[in-house]
């Protein structure tokens, strides 16, 4: 004799209901994997005697035809001398990825976020070799800190970055998929436009300009991972409850 008088829902109905409602939720968690989204900050300075320091925001997004891929640069200036004006002109990231075959050699212009300022549009150059990344600035006009300064023996800001959020931003399309966990910041070239210019740079062997990165977010794939668990823990709860 059954133990579930008439019209009540047995429990293994119940059950099933719950582990298709739990299958449901995977594959809209699997399905968000798909747009793999990245991203990873990096902080340097330089280590002479003008300290100067930038935040260098990365992210990704895989399309089909490849991965776009953006740089957000922030120049914080110099920690020795706050009150004079600074341009970051030319920057080398190693990627850890492979080596193209036929490497990228663009010319991009830079766009504003946040508040910062551009008053001078000129392309800079992006050549990118898949395991290498240079940015540079073919004016010498790079990205200014907070301090506004006028151009000294060729070198110049072409605006400037001040809050958190500011940055002047590069994108470009890479032909290959890049994992950001694995960049780092081979060098990063500035100059001081003081009465007295000077450029610093940070990335040989004898001063490395040490870019840690502050943290990463999540792919989706983790997200997947962890929603996974989850699912796991409630599918084990449903059948205690059965």
């Amino acid at each position: 004799m059954s133990r579930f008088t008439e019209g009540t829902t047995p429990v293994r109905t119940l059950g099933r209901a719950f582990r298709y409602g739990i299958a449901t939720l995977a594959s809209a968690l699997l399905a968000t994997s798909a747009s793999s989204q990245q991203s990873m900050p990096l902080s340097a300075c330089t280590v002479g005697p003008l300290r100067n320091c930038a935040t260098i925001d990365f992210s990704t997004q895989s399309v089909v035809d490849g991965t776009m891929l953006q740089i957000a640069i922030n120049n914080m200036g110099s920690l020795t001398q706050p009150l004079m004006g600074t341009s970051i002109y030319n920057l080398v990231f190693a990627t850890g990825a492979t080596t193209l075959a036929t490497p990228l050699d663009l010319m991009l212009s830079p766009t504003a976020q946040g508040s910062a300022t551009i008053t001078d549009n000129s392309p800079w150059s992006l050549f990118f070799g898949g395991d290498v990344l240079f940015l540079s600035a073919l004016n010498d006009h790079g990205v200014g800190n907070c301090v506004p300064a006028g151009s000294s023996a060729g070198f110049g800001q072409a605006g400037n970055t001040c809050g958190g959020n500011d940055a002047f931003v590069f994108s470009f399309l890479s032909p290959i998929g890049l994992d950001l966990s694995t960049f780092s910041l081979l060098n990063m070239e500035v100059v001081g436009l003081g009465s007295a210019p000077f450029a610093e740079s940070c990335g040989d062997p004898d001063m490395p300009c040490g870019s840690v990165p502050t943290s990463t977010v999540p792919e989706p794939a983790t997200l997947v991972l962890v929603g996974a668990g989850l699912i796991g823990v409630m599918i084990r709860r449903g059948r205690i409850r059965s």
